[in-house]
Formats: structure tokens, C-alpha cells, sequence
């Protein structure tokens, strides 16, 4: 069996033709041509040793078809009673007698078509672009991770004490700013506008819209008030406070000695008016004593006279 594979080193070495330069041709590995040569069928891969064979023998000029035969005869492949006697690689074939039918026809260009391709190139290539798909995604999954992360993270910054206080300022300001947003679109606008002028300090019950406020007004102060509906107020003096409704005065409501206990205003004027009197309290009684008065002696009548006494 080796001489068929020393038979294919002399053809190479005949036809002038180096390992490397085969090497080239072929696309085959050296370790896989030496192998051919020594006739080292187990350093081939199972399954391709037929493969090379072909290869080998087309770059170095021989009949891949006629080595691949003799390769198959030599390692029993097939009958050798089928074969020719004679050395395949330096005397051709015989013409065959018979033509071959289509089937064989198709089998021998798609075996022809298979031994000319260079499975190494294309098995090498595969494995790299698989591992280059494979870098990708890993790093495509590694990228979204690292994003992801990086996103999560809050940079912690030092702030001293005046910074705190005017953000606290600053956020308290936006919130209020928002509050009177909201209520300017949730409530209606005031209607009519109350001034009340203290001329003397008096006791107030202020009754707006539903809210009630109580205060003391001192004498000289004023006090605005906006409402949407009515005002009702009670004054603990008439003349202590002078009302004004939309800029015009509504005149005294009382003197001194009476008390507003109910006076409602709205946009339209006074509603209602009630004025009262507080009764005035007697001054308490001295108190009396607890010793009866002597009772007076009236001088006992003249006896010598009792006669006249009658007469009167």
C-alpha cells in the first residue's frame, strides 16, 4: 500500500513540484500532505481521505478519477477483480467499453464538483464568522447591560447648607406657584370687594363664603376682603368700623351704645341688617343692716292734762 503513495511523491518530485507549493494549490494543510505521502491514512480526517486524495492528484497533474480508483483498490474499498493490473498513475485507463449510463454520468460530476471544492477554506471560514456572530452578540448584550446600569446610578453631590435652604426655598416657591394654579382653575374669582375702616377698636365675626374668621380691628387699621357670594359679619360696637362695598361707603350702621348682630352683604348691596341695644345694668343696692333701728319713745302723756288731751 505504500508504494502507491510513494508512487504519487515521485510524481509530485518528477513534475518538479515543492510540499509548500502544493500547499498553496490545494489549500491543504502540511501536516495533511505529508501524511498522503507516508501514506499516514489516520493523521486525515474520517471521512476526507479520499477527498485529499483527488485534490492531490488533480494539482500534480494526474486523473483524480483513475488515483481515487487505484486509492480505493488499495485500501479495499472496492473489488480488485474490477480493476486493472497495471499502475493507474503512469499508464491511463482503458477506454471503457461500455458507455456509462446517466446516473454514473451525474454521481462522477458531483463527486468531481465535491473534490474541487476546498473544504478547509470554507470550514475554517464558517468556524470564524460563527465566532465573530458569537462576539457580537455577546458584546451586543453586554453593551445593553452596562447602559442599563450606568442609567440605574445617581451621582451623589456634596451641597452646603445655604444651597439646601434655597432649593428648599426654590421647590416651596414651584409648590406654591402650582397650588394657586390649581385653585385659580378649580375655584370661581371673587365678585365684589369689602373695606373696613376700624375707627374704633371693636370686636369682628366675619362670616365669607362659608369660612369664619373672628379678630379685634383696632382703631386707624384696615382690612380688604374678596368674596364670591355674601359676607356676613357681626360687630361687637356700630360705630367702632366703617364698611365700604365696591368703593362705596355704607354709611354709620349704629352709635355706641348698639351692636350689629347680623349684617349680610353681597354684590348687590346689603341683605340683611339687625341692630341691638344691650340693656345697661342697675347698680347694686347697698346692702342693709342687719340691726334693727331703736324704736323712738314717745314721752308719756301729762297726766294733769289728760282731760284736754280727750278734748283735742
Amino acid at each position: 500500500m505504500k508504494e502507491f503513495f510513494e508512487a504519487l511523491k515521485q510524481e509530485r518530485e518528477k513534475r518538479g513540484i515543492t510540499l509548500q507549493e502544493l500547499h498553496k494549490r490545494t489549500r491543504l494543510p502540511l501536516r495533511i500532505l505529508q501524511a498522503i505521502e507516508a501514506g499516514d491514512l489516520q493523521k486525515l480526517p474520517p471521512g476526507y481521505d479520499r477527498l485529499y486524495i483527488r485534490r492531490y492528484a488533480k494539482e500534480i497533474g494526474l486523473n483524480p478519477d483513475e488515483v481515487a480508483r487505484d486509492f480505493d483498490l488499495f485500501t479495499g474499498k472496492k473489488s480488485p477483480a474490477l480493476q486493472s493490473t497495471s499502475n493507474p498513475i503512469t499508464t491511463p485507463s482503458p477506454p471503457e467499453t461500455t458507455p456509462p449510463s446517466s446516473a454514473h454520468k451525474t454521481k462522477g460530476r458531483v463527486g468531481q464538483t465535491l473534490s474541487e471544492i476546498n473544504w478547509d477554506f470554507w470550514y475554517r471560514t464558517l468556524w470564524g464568522v460563527g465566532i465573530v456572530i458569537l462576539l457580537v452578540i455577546i458584546g451586543y448584550f453586554s453593551y445593553q447591560q452596562y447602559s442599563q446600569v450606568t442609567r440605574q446610578q445617581v451621582e451623589i453631590q456634596e451641597i452646603s447648607v445655604p444651597e439646601l435652604f434655597q432649593e428648599l426655598q426654590s421647590q416651596a416657591a414651584i409648590a406654591a406657584e402650582k397650588a394657586v394654579a390649581k385653585t385659580s382653575h378649580t375655584m370661581p374669582a371673587p365678585t365684589f370687594t369689602i373695606i373696613l375702616k376700624g375707627k374704633a377698636r371693636t370686636w369682628i365675626r366675619e362670616i365669607r363664603d362659608g369660612d369664619t374668621t373672628e379678630y379685634i380691628l383696632p382703631r386707624g387699621l384696615n382690612r380688604t376682603i374678596e368674596a364670591r357670594e355674601r359676607v356676613k359679619f357681626t360687630i361687637g360696637r356700630a360705630d367702632g368700623v366703617e364698611i365700604f362695598l365696591n368703593g362705596v361707603s355704607l354709611g354709620s350702621l349704629g352709635d355706641s351704645t348698639q351692636v350689629v348682630t347680623s349684617l349680610v352683604l353681597s354684590p348687590e348691596g346689603i341683605i340683611q341688617k339687625y341692630l341691638r341695644t344691650p340693656k345697661k345694668n342697675k347698680p347694686a343696692s347697698p346692702q342693709t343692716s342687719l340691726i334693727a333701728p331703736a324704736p323712738q319713745l314717745r314721752p308719756l302723756p301729762n297726766l294733769s292734762n289728760a282731760g284736754q288731751l280727750q278734748e283735742d
